[in-house]
């Protein structure tokens, strides 16, 4: 194992060295990003070199159990990294039919892909280092890490005002190609309120898809904007050359796990952010007291409870806090932590089938609201509701949903969005809503375009 330290250089990004370590390594390599800090996120992480592909259409679990045991474990004296040594990359929503087979369905990537890599850079937030490690035997490994980060300063990076991300006219989804119409949507929107008021559901979400061709432009280029609009805990690019490309500023963690520890996250209650801090507050006020926001909170909150009671030990399962607010660059949410403690005969692969795919992304009961959705969405959602992330060689683990995300192949950017319907809901405000979320991403794709002109 070598390990060199430096100090943190203010003039350079975590972007630019990702380009430099890409320039030199080639891919696939990974940047998984923390640009705002909770007590699990402190730390951002740069991957290259890989040792191991994992890329499955079946039998990903078996695979990855397998491949985890061939990892190798980063021994170094730095070990309050969450992140030892592993398995990096991301699951597909078809992932699901592996979980529960009677919910298989065809994909268009893979339900699997994962790298373990054998050079890294870490970013450690708290001390204000940047620490390099590989696991091969190096003889030019310290030479090399002064070049990476001399060719980093080369880079130009890229100076966005966020003020600027925040005009309205960059909103325009015309240049877009939508799944759906907003007369198609709502007849699903009244499809799924028929079946809730049948007794079928209590809540379920219905999405749409947006594309647009983006010719040669790279990845990198939508994540250094993406990162100014959005600057939250789990940032990620995953550049897997002729595998494709993943993009994405997540609000939601999937599942967290640290030794016994587990924590589940629910998110359900959106609302448009208001112009100032005082509209902000007013409108998440308003929000928390909305029935309809309680209601679904509630709902996907027991289903939490629920997907972490499989795998927990019996009365271990709390809510840490419960209905908090959060902002984001064009919506607030309202958030629930659960913690538990796992099983001993249970390990991080186990927590992942117990709670994927998050109700936040099907509804509830989760089962029969995925058989719905399977028959109002012809095509598969793909990276939409997966989860992108890691399994340590430690045991930890950490996925967010892949939500506020894009794959990128063959020049074609795709993302998908949702809204959760409930009984009340109303047509036309979840076509909004679902635009509402969708503005971080096309606000992204028509900067750089303006950028040109």
């Amino acid at each position: 194992m070598n390990i060199q330290e430096f100090d943190f250089d203010p003039s350079l990004t975590p972007p630019q060295i990702f380009a430099a370590v890409r320039e030199v390594f080639d891919t696939p390599c990974v940047l998984l990003e923390s640009m705002s800090f909770d007590e699990k996120n402190k730390m951002s992480l740069i991957a290259s070199c890989p040792v191991q592909e994992i890329i499955t259409f079946k039998d990903s679990f078996d695979r990855i159990e397998k491949a985890l045991k061939k990892t190798q474990k980063l021994e170094s004296d730095i070990s309050h990294f969450p992140f030892a040594g592993g398995l990096i990359g991301y699951f597909n929503f078809e992932i699901l039919g592996e979980i529960e087979p009677q919910l298989s369905r065809e994909s268009h990537v893979p339900h699997a892909l994962f790298y373990e890599f054998s050079r890294f850079v870490f970013f450690d937030h708290e001390r204000r280092k940047i620490v390099f490690m590989t696991r091969k035997d190096e003889p030019d490994f310290e030479i090399t890490n002064k070049k990476l980060l001399s060719r980093a300063k080369e880079i130009p990076a890229k100076n966005i005002d966020p003020a600027e991300l925040k005009s309205p006219e960059l909103a325009d989804f015309s240049p877009f190609i939508s799944e759906q119409t907003e007369s198609t949507f709502s007849e699903k929107v009244q499809y799924a309120k028929e079946q809730i008021l049948n007794g079928e559901v209590f809540q379920m979400i219905v999405s749409n898809e947006f594309q647009k061709n983006v010719g040669t432009r790279d990845g990198l280029e939508f994540y250094e904007v993406l990162r100014a609009i959005e600057p939250t805990t789990h940032l990620y690019l995953l550049d897997f050359g002729e595998h494709g490309q993943v993009v994405g500023a997540s609000p939601e963690i999937l599942g967290s796990k640290r030794e016994t520890h587990v924590l589940y996250r629910p998110i359900a209650g959106t609302r448009f952010r208001g112009r100032t801090d005082e509209e902000d507050q007013k409108i998440l006020q308003e929000m928390c007291n909305d029935p309809k926001e309680n209601a679904e909170h509630d709902m996907l909150v027991d289903l939490g409870r629920n997907d972490l009671g499989k795998i927990c030990k019996t009365g271990t399962v709390r809510i840490v806090r419960e209905k908090y607010g959060k902002f984001f660059a064009n919506v607030m949410h309202l958030i629930t932590d659960i913690a538990g403690e796992i099983e001993d005969d249970m390990n991080s692969v186990d927590f992942f089938k117990a709670i994927q795919p998050a109700g936040t992304l099907t509804g509830a009961p989760k089962l029969r609201a995925i058989e719905l959705i399977q028959k109002l969405e012809t095509h598969p959602r793909d990276i939409y509701g997966g989860a992108v992330g890691y399994f340590s060689a430690d045991g930890n683990m950490e996925f967010a949903i892949a939500i506020r995300t894009f794959f990128l192949q063959n020049s074609i950017a795709r993302f998908r969005v949702g809204a959760g319907i409930v009984q009340d809901s109303v047509p036309h405000k979840e076509w909004l809503e679902v635009h509402n979320k969708a503005k971080t991403l096309v606000k992204i794709f028509n900067f750089l375009e303006n950028a040109e002109k």
